[in-house]
């Protein structure tokens, strides 16, 4: 499955700290589901995912849309993983579903933000 290229490689805290690079040929589906996992790992809210996945609409494949079969299939199969938010739900995906463990978890959190200083 294309989503399992996400899942660090045995040397992954030396790949993850620089950075994490994923994609699919058309720039669409996958990558977009890819990406609504991480935001949501994240801690993103439903609306940033839904904006974040419908950005995908400029690929070759055209219109992405939150109104789209495909997508209401994802988000409704995710809404049924164990957890209260998104966030846990994601969590739950990338620790039970990929078998990652919590320090690759951490170590995606780690690289994929950044602090703001002078942020509250």
């Amino acid at each position: 499955m294309a989503i399992r290229i996400i899942s660090p490689a045995p040397d992954s805290r030396v790949c993850l700290q620089t950075a994490i690079y994923y994609h699919c040929w058309g720039g669409a589906d996958r990558t977009a589901t890819a990406a609504f996992l991480l935001g949501a790992l994240l801690g993103m809210d439903e609306t940033q995912l839904i904006a974040d996945y419908e950005f995908t609409s400029l690929s070759i494949w055209g219109i992405r849309s939150r109104n789209l079969s495909v997508f209401k299939a994802l988000f409704d199969l995710f809404c049924c993983f164990p957890g209260e938010t998104l966030r846990e739900k994601a969590e739950y995906y990338f620790l039970v579903r990929l078998g990652m463990s919590r320090e690759a978890v951490d170590l995606i959190r780690q690289t994929l933000v950044e602090e703001i200083l002078g942020a509250d």
